[in-house]
C-alpha cells in the first residue's frame, strides 16, 4: 500500500529561478546533462543555503514537463513513516528524489530499506538524485552496502554564493515571481 504524502513542489522551484553562481556552476551543468541522458544517478552535497533542494525540485519539474512521473521525498520531514511503506513502488516512476539523506543517517531500518531502493532503481533504470550537506565519502552511514552505492553516484558539489551572487540570486527569484503573479 503506497502512502499518500502531502508533499508539494514549491511554485518557483526551477531552473529558470537557479543563479548558477561560480560556486554552483559546473555541478548544476554536470546535472543538467546527466539528467537530459537518463538514467541520473547523481548525489549532490553542500550546506544549506546552497541550493540542494532547489536543484532537486527543479530536476523533478523537469521531468514532469517532459511527462515522466517523479516522486520528492524531503527524508527529514519524513523520517518517521515506516521507510518500507514510504519507498514501496518507486520503481515505477522515472526520477526519485531523495533531499537530506543525512536525516536518517544511522537508522538501520531506514539505511536496509534505502539500499533496497537503490538496487530496485538500478534494475529499473529510473533516475535517482540525493542531496545531503556533506558528500557520501563523509556520511556516518552505517550500512557498507548502501555507503558503496552512495559513494558511486555522480557526486556534485555545492558551494554558497559569495554576497554578490546573492543579492544577483535574490533580484532573481524577485523578477521571476513578479512574473508568476
Amino acid at each position: 500500500m503506497q502512502i499518500p504524502l502531502p508533499v508539494s513542489l514549491p511554485d518557483d522551484a526551477s531552473f529558470d529561478t537557479f543563479l548558477a553562481h561560480a560556486g554552483v556552476a559546473a555541478s548544476v551543468h554536470a546535472l543538467r546533462a546527466a539528467l537530459a541522458a537518463p538514467p541520473l544517478q547523481a548525489f549532490l552535497h553542500g550546506p544549506a543555503g546552497a541550493g540542494r533542494s532547489h536543484l532537486l525540485q527543479a530536476c523533478c519539474r523537469e521531468v514532469e514537463a517532459r511527462g515522466g512521473v517523479f516522486v520528492y521525498l524531503p527524508l527529514a520531514e519524513l523520517r518517521s513513516v515506516p521507510p518500507q511503506e514510504l519507498l514501496a513502488g518507486l520503481e515505477s516512476c522515472a526520477l526519485v528524489c531523495l533531499d537530506d539523506i543525512d536525516a536518517i543517517q544511522g537508522d538501520k531500518q531506514w539505511e536496509e530499506a534505502l539500499f533496497h531502493l537503490y538496487n530496485a532503481l538500478q534494475a529499473a533504470g529510473v533516475s535517482l538524485l540525493v542531496s545531503a550537506r556533506l558528500p557520501p565519502a563523509m556520511l556516518p552511514v552505517v550500512l557498507p552496502d548502501l555507503r558503496s552505492r552512495l559513494q558511486s553516484l555522480l557526486v556534485l558539489p555545492l558551494a554558497l554564493p559569495d554576497d554578490e551572487a546573492l543579492l544577483a540570486a535574490l533580484m532573481l527569484r524577485d523578477r521571476k515571481s513578479t512574473r508568476l503573479n
